[in-house]
């Protein structure tokens, strides 16, 4: 399955999760070192949203965060793997 698919099931389960999407859209625009963006701005609030931090028990696995993991860093280092929005 498609990740941007799959990362459109996270959303229904965790809407948190497209604000973030959102937000990483955001930093996508901006000339900053990338690895601080992910590190300090987008994956500290990840954590929360989905894997083993999550509050939603469906988002508490390996899997889901893989998942928003690839997709978002897509995003943000512009691969075509995730469209703009």
């Amino acid at each position: 399955m498609e990740l941007a698919v799959r990362f459109d099931k996270l959303t229904l389960q965790e809407p948190a999760l497209k604000a973030l999407e959102a937000e990483v859209h955001r930093l996508r625009r901006r000339r900053q070192d990338r690895l601080y963006q992910w590190y300090n701005l987008v994956k500290p609030k990840l954590v929360y949203l989905v894997g083993f931090g999550a509050a939603h028990p469906g988002l508490r696995t390996c899997e889901a965060y893989d998942v928003a993991y690839d997709y978002l860093l897509a995003v943000l280092e512009g691969r075509g793997e995730a469209p703009a929005r």
